[in-house]
């Protein structure tokens, strides 16, 4: 599972939302990923298997944004309302592998504080260094 997650965070980095279409884009504009596609190829690895590993995935996911936010506050005093650029990317990946699974948002609330999940799209992501 872990290499897994990791190949698909690493692979988030590329990506910035783009509101006005309510979807991951890539940063780079010379780059040939798109988020709701990337959403796709990732399910469609995980349906190949048992769907206990989707639930370990999400699981994955989840604790990585945790740690993330965590680690964020922690170092950065960063305000309530200021997300990392990469927890946003990974919570718009999830609410789009949500709709694509289908899978209940009760999942993902499950593994993250709920308001989090509920309310990302309205905090604002801090810019990159």
């Amino acid at each position: 599972y872990q290499r897994r997650v990791h190949g698909v965070i690493s692979c988030l980095g590329r990506f910035t939302y783009e509101p006005n279409i309510d979807t991951l884009t890539c940063q780079k504009k010379d780059d040939v990923l798109d988020g709701i596609p990337f959403v796709v190829g990732v399910l469609t690895i995980l349906k190949q298997f048992h769907s206990e590993h989707k639930d370990c995935f999400v699981a994955y996911l989840a604790q990585y944004i945790r740690v993330m936010v965590s680690d964020s506050r922690k170092e950065e005093k960063r305000s309530q309302e200021i997300l990392p650029p990469e927890v946003t990317n990974c919570l718009h990946f999830l609410e789009a592998f949500c709709k694509l699974a289908p899978l209940p948002r009760r999942v993902v609330e499950n593994q993250i504080p709920p308001h989090l999940f509920a309310r990302f799209k309205d905090l604002r992501s801090s810019k990159r260094k």
